[in-house]
């Protein structure tokens, strides 16, 4: 878990995503969303929560911050598709 942990924080992208526009798929467009939103799960199953004095708090700060910036106040969608905004 500790390695997987590592690997995933030195994946994450300075605004708290993970993955780019580029890793795109015509069918599932910008798939940021889910990438980020899996790989905050990991962060959080093992109890780096933002604010916990945890060695990786920053990084699911950082995720989650990401993940309320890309969501749509009054539809709750993320990203940019609507009939994929459930990451």
């Amino acid at each position: 878990v500790a390695n997987g942990l590592r690997y995933l924080a030195s994946r994450q992208r300075r605004d708290g995503s993970w993955g780019s526009r580029s890793d795109a798929h015509a069918k599932y467009r910008d798939v940021r969303v889910g990438k980020s939103g899996l790989a905050l799960l990991a962060f959080l199953g093992a109890g780096h929560t933002p604010g916990s004095p945890g060695e990786y708090a920053r990084v699911s700060e950082a995720a989650v911050n990401w993940l309320l910036a890309t969501q749509d106040p009054a539809t709750g969608h993320f990203g940019d598709c609507e009939a994929y905004g459930h990451g």
